[in-house]
């Protein structure tokens, strides 16, 4: 289970599905903000490093009708159903990408 934040409790510093053992810090106490404030950078910085750019999103979302589209001209069968779901698991991605951080 995920974290939205990272957070110090104790000797753990955790969030985001990650936890550290921080007892060999000598004060963890007047660490725990700093350390807060560098785990939550670096979480954003890496999954927007990660993201696709708007160019391409808007791009790829033309790709999905354009797959539903081409599912509804096949009509029903493997071939259809192929393209259908190429659509929607390209969807899902696209979908992923937009939420927000």
């Amino acid at each position: 289970m995920t974290q939205d934040k990272f957070t110090v409790t104790g000797d753990q510093f955790t969030g985001r599905g990650l936890t550290f053992d921080i007892a060999p810090l000598r004060s963890p106490e007047e660490l725990s903000g700093r350390l807060v404030e560098i785990g939550e950078a670096i979480y954003l910085q890496g999954r927007e490093s990660a993201m696709i750019s708007f160019d391409d999103r808007f791009s790829l979302n033309f790709a999905v009708d354009a797959l539903r589209g081409l599912a509804a001209i096949v009509g029903p069968g493997l071939a259809g159903e192929r393209h259908c779901h190429a659509a929607a698991c390209l969807a899902r991605l696209l979908q992923e990408q937009s939420r927000p951080l």
